[in-house]
């Protein structure tokens, strides 16, 4: 059915029977969200309209050893050497986001943007005379009022570039969750 299997409201997306699926927005019809079998969820990538957000929001959430969320090389685009874009460097330069891309010879990266406190900026597209600039990642929203199981993968990574472009920033992933005290808390390293 190319949404995965929905059961009592609980979106089942399961590897067994597609290897990846693709949705963009708000995701909040559903009252559980698990993924399993090796299965990947992403974004669509981003074209002349933006940027394509994945966000999720849903009592419980389970991502399964194997699974991912994946919205690596779903950000910014790539450019060439265009100085008149908001997220756009010169001369073979790498994407930037938090920190400032890498350049090469006489480049210039693009500034540094997006806020550490609540990370929802995509990271911006390397730049590229001759190659392909890597694309920069994309963005995750997650939003869990119940309860969240994560032992596969959350990521959000630049694309590596070919010949002498620059490769793209990695893009952001904010998970919340309301405080369930006296439960353990959980640490996020991205």
């Amino acid at each position: 059915d190319g949404f995965g299997n929905v059961c009592d409201k609980t979106l089942n997306l399961d590897g067994s029977r597609q290897l990846s699926y693709v949705l963009s927005g708000v995701v909040d019809k559903f009252d559980a969200i698990t993924l399993v079998n090796n299965v990947t969820l992403t974004a669509p990538s981003a074209d002349d309209t933006g940027v394509k957000v994945l966000d999720l929001r849903t009592p419980i959430l389970e991502v399964a050893s194997g699974s991912r969320i994946d919205v690596s090389g779903k950000g910014l685009r790539g450019n060439r050497n265009r100085v008149d874009q908001v997220y756009a460097g010169s001369w073979d330069c790498g994407g930037s986001h938090g920190g400032k891309g890498g350049t090469k010879d006489l480049g210039s990266a693009p500034g540094v943007y997006g806020d550490l406190r609540k990370p929802v900026e995509p990271g911006a597209g390397g730049c590229f005379t001759t190659g392909t600039a890597g694309a920069g990642g994309g963005v995750i929203h997650i939003v869990v009022t119940d309860r969240l199981k994560l032992d596969g993968v959350l990521a959000a990574n630049g694309q590596t570039a070919s010949g002498n472009a620059g490769g793209g920033a990695g893009g952001s992933i904010l998970v919340e969750m309301p405080p369930h005290p006296p439960e353990p808390r959980y640490i996020f390293l991205a």
